[in-house]
């Protein structure tokens, strides 16, 4: 009866591992994404329980990873005075072709034509 309402009634508002895992990840989109190992040690984790946890939300680490480079990729190519190579850097890839076959697997359409259709 005395009990604190947050132990007695689930709390909905409590955030999921995903969004724990995104807000880490979209520090940084660039090459020094921190592995999995890293996102895992900050959440007081396993790797091995961080890949579990986040199979049971229907995702992975690396899809988490693709979808964070995949925001900031849109984002960037809404700023005319970057360059597809430039982009391809801040997103961490080593070379632009990377990052065009990425994106291309990711929408369907080259970087070119997403600028186009903006």
């Amino acid at each position: 009866r005395s009990a604190p309402y947050h132990l007695v009634i689930n709390d909905s508002t409590q955030v999921s591992l995903k969004a724990k895992v995104r807000a880490i990840l979209s520090k940084d989109v660039s090459l020094s994404m921190p592995s999995a190992e890293v996102v895992a040690s900050r959440l007081n984790l396993s790797v091995t329980t961080l890949r579990r946890r986040l199979q049971n939300e229907d995702t992975s680490y690396q899809r988490l990873k693709d979808e964070c480079r995949m925001e900031a990729a849109f984002h960037y190519l809404g700023c005319p005075d970057l360059t597809n190579t430039h982009i391809a850097e801040r997103l961490g890839f080593d070379e632009s072709s990377a990052f065009f076959r990425a994106f291309k697997k990711w929408t369907g359409i080259t970087p070119g034509e997403y600028r186009k259709r903006l």
